[in-house]
């Protein structure tokens, strides 16, 4: 008579791990929502933690970070219109040319940091969809690949958070138009 290395004890050990599995699955399904929420939210936290008044409320309004362009970029405006008054245009030509250029690369530059935002926030929310499908396929081991791909997710918007604070925190420092010589 052949006898097989596994007893009863491993066959339920094994049954009992299969249910547990699921068990938690199921938990992490139920909750998932909830639970990607506190992860964003714990990210937003992580970006923020070096400092500054950038709020989960700007982050998450792309347009405060194009607003905030704008804001800043206003004392290049307000000197080109100065200079430009009678036949300054024709003295400071070059110079209102160069003011011109800077005005806009400051502009397009937040722009391009809220379209990140944008693109950053469209990314989290499409991998927490695809990690609602993807991660019950982990409760089977020939298939874990499959969860393991939708888990990656967290540390693009605790960059991005910090990278946009520091540009929204620092160039409204840059020193007002009256400071500048005409």
């Amino acid at each position: 008579m052949a006898q097989g290395g596994a007893g009863v004890g491993d066959a339920l050990a094994s049954g009992l791990l299969t249910v547990v599995k699921i068990g938690i699955f199921h938990w992490l399904m139920t909750n998932y929502a909830q639970l990607a929420t506190a992860a964003f939210d714990t990210f937003l936290t992580w970006g923020v933690s070096v400092g500054g008044d950038f709020s989960r409320a700007t982050f998450t309004s792309p347009s405060a970070i194009v607003n905030r362009g704008f804001r800043s970029a206003v004392l290049l405006k307000d000197h080109i219109d100065r200079l430009s008054g009678g036949l300054g245009a024709l003295a400071h030509g070059f110079q209102i040319l160069c003011y011109w250029v800077d005005y806009y690369l400051i502009v397009i530059a937040f722009w391009l940091v809220g379209l990140h935002l944008v693109m950053t926030i469209i990314e989290y929310h499409l991998a927490v969809l695809v990690g609602a499908v993807l991660i019950p396929w982990g409760l089977f081991r020939p298939l874990a690949f499959f969860g393991e791909s939708a888990l990656g997710v967290g540390s693009r918007p605790a960059a991005t958070r910090v990278c946009s604070r520091n540009a929204v925190t620092t160039l409204p420092q840059v020193p007002s138009s009256r400071h500048w010589a005409k």
